[in-house]
């Protein structure tokens, strides 16, 4: 299972907040995202086998409203920062109607 950049957010390791998005309905790629805590570490490979380390600095449960925009401001636009958004549906049509789960992490 592969999560799916998204288009107006930073490359993954620059500057920025780099979102990614998937799924976690039957058995997708985020399926266990909401097993994360605060400080945990995750590591990240991009496309060109590029690793990034990040530490999770916050998780938001059950987000309704906010558009993927919305979602990208964070305390410090000038530090590499990943955002990973799981939608509950396998529908991404559906996605920002339905509760979600945020994680905040930054590069380390």
């Amino acid at each position: 299972h592969d999560a799916a950049w998204y288009h107006d957010s930073a490359r993954t390791g620059a500057a920025g907040v780099s979102m990614l998005v998937g799924s976690s309905a039957n058995d997708g790629v985020f399926d266990r995202l909401g097993e994360l805590k605060l400080n945990d570490t995750l590591r990240v490979e991009r496309g060109d086998s590029t690793l990034y380390n990040y530490s999770v600095y916050k998780i938001d449960r059950g987000i309704t409203k906010e558009s993927n925009d919305q979602l990208l401001e964070t305390p410090d636009s000038t530090a590499p920062w990943l955002l990973l958004v799981s939608c509950p549906t396998s529908n991404s049509a559906v996605c920002s109607a339905t509760g979600r789960t945020v994680v905040y992490a930054r590069q380390i």
